[in-house]
């Protein structure tokens, strides 16, 4: 072992040794110096010291804490032994400040800001308290005073929190008419206002003014169609009285007027932009329908210019407007070359051609042809048809023929069998009787379109046999009650019209829904 070992080992020894023995007299000592600096230092400051003293004495205290006043206030040495030990064993000035401070001195803080300082509230909560009736303006005057603001500027803070619409709701009531006593006026925008007195208004800030501005933006005006449904109807004008729809031409042509122009005080009532006016007025009116304008077309009351500006307006556009023409023209000219042709006004071929021309493909020209137009036989001579026809149904009365007779000789004629049928009915009607029933002059009618190739609706014969049963009925009772009196009959014949009355109504409604 070198002799730098033994030095540091015999230094180790002492330490171990004299270590703790030392500390002692070493915390001891320095107490004892500390005893008599705090001692003289306590006396010193209990002078300075007592209005924190008095403070303390009016808030609560813990009970461990007096002792120490006490020794504040009438210094005895007992803090300052305490003081000077502690002092000693950890130094003062860090011992001093982590056990008195987090103890006595934030205690103590506390205490003198709940004394010395009062929290008063913002301006703009004082002005919402005033406006809620929790302040009155004299309380909040008061308050304004004691945050410094001098007379001059109470009045001001007042005003500066006075309420205002924000820019967007003043955008809004420019759009609205707010602002235009006319516009109120005309549309009634400030009817039905509300009573401020009864509104929470107030205690937001908002004035009767503005809130009144406020009401007379809130209305829901009417929309573009019900404008439109106004004018077609002729009751859109700007007087605020309802008026009463025209009746004479002069009159809707100056109602029309009265509700364009009103309308486009509609459009800035809404705040249409000045570009869309023009265009949504053009729109007010309804196009004609399609029925309507292949009937105008049939009747030539329109031309092919006229028939494709309205199929356009209708929305057809492209082929398909070109598609929709061409069936338009198709639809309305075949069933009248069809009957043209019948009448003996233009030959088979002429029916060709003209549904060639209007654009018709030559297979379904022939397909519709043989739809509507039968073989036919030699070619009428009309005034010898006519002659031989007379001869014929003066057969069938006269009884010289019979009826099936006559219809056969009829068709030899050319006639179809819907064709001689008819004619029969009508030329010799005394001989079968004449129709006595609704429903008779019906099947009479009816069977005059089938035989000039049109759509017929022929009622049954179950239906006519019906129409004559409630015929006979009726007869029966009316000739009962002529010899009786009325209401007189017998009970049976008042039963037999009810059943017949039933069973033909029955039988009607079924034959109207074919």
């Amino acid at each position: 072992m070198g002799i730098a070992d033994r030095i540091e080992g015999t230094i180790e020894n002492w330490r171990t040794k004299f270590g703790e023995a030392l500390k002692s007299f070493l915390i001891e000592f320095l107490s004892l110096g500390f005893d008599a600096f705090f001692n003289v230092l306590g006396k010193a400051f209990a002078p300075l010291l007592k209005p924190l003293v008095n403070l303390a004495k009016t808030t609560d205290m813990p009970d461990e804490l007096k002792p120490l006043l006490e020794e504040i206030e009438n210094p005895k040495g007992e803090v300052a032994a305490m003081l000077g030990a502690s002092a000693a064993g950890a130094g003062t000035g860090g011992l001093i400040s982590s056990t008195l401070g987090p103890i006595l001195l934030k205690y103590c803080q506390y205490n003198i800001q709940a004394k010395i300082r009062q929290y008063l509230p913002p301006e703009a909560q004082l002005i919402v308290a005033m406006w809620r009736g929790e302040l009155t303006r004299s309380e909040v005057d008061e308050i304004l005073k004691k945050l410094g603001y001098e007379d001059e500027w109470i009045d001001k803070v007042e005003k500066i929190y006075k309420f205002l619409p924000s820019a967007s709701d003043i955008v809004s009531w420019y759009a609205r008419e707010v602002y235009e006593p006319d516009m109120i006026s005309r549309y009634g925008l400030d009817s039905e206002l509300p009573a401020y007195e009864g509104t929470d208004f107030s205690k937001i800030g908002v004035d009767a003014k503005q809130a009144k501005n406020y009401w007379m933006a809130h209305w829901i005006h009417a929309s573009y169609m019900q404008i439109r449904e106004m004018i077609h109807r002729g009751v859109l004008t700007k007087d605020k009285t309802m008026p009463a729809p025209p009746t004479t031409e002069a009159g809707w042509i100056a109602r029309d007027a009265e509700g364009t122009e009103a309308a486009f005080d509609w459009y800035r009532l809404v705040e249409i932009p000045p570009f869309w006016r023009d265009r949504l007025t053009e729109m007010m009116f309804e196009v004609p329908t399609r029925v309507d304008v292949r009937r105008w077309w049939d009747m030539r009351t329109i031309d092919e210019e006229r028939l494709r500006s309205i199929y356009h307006s209708q929305g057809y556009h492209g082929k398909d407007l070109d598609d929709y023409i061409l069936w338009t023209k198709v639809y309305v000219a075949f069933p009248d070359l069809v009957a043209r042709w019948k009448n003996g006004w233009i030959t088979e071929e002429e029916v060709r051609s003209e549904l060639a021309t209007l654009g018709m493909p030559p297979d379904r020209v022939e397909e519709m042809i043989q739809t509507k137009i039968k073989p036919v036989g030699p070619e009428r001579v009309e005034g010898e048809k006519n002659l031989t026809k007379a001869e014929i149904y003066a057969g069938v009365k006269k009884g010289v023929i019979s009826w099936d007779d006559g219809l056969e000789l009829l068709q030899d004629l050319g006639y179809d069998a819907d064709e001689a049928e008819f004619i029969l009915r009508v030329r010799v009607g005394a001989l079968e009787g004449s129709p006595d029933t609704f429903m008779e002059f019906k099947e009479w009618t009816q069977k005059y379109k089938q035989a000039m190739g049109l759509k017929a609706n022929i009622p049954p014969a179950e239906l006519l046999e019906a129409g004559k049963a409630l015929r006979e009925a009726e007869a029966a009772l009316k000739e009962a009650e002529e010899k009786k009196g009325k209401g007189k009959a017998d009970t049976a014949l008042y039963k037999a019209v009810s059943d017949a009355t039933y069973r033909y109504k029955q039988l009607l409604a079924k034959f109207k829904e074919t």
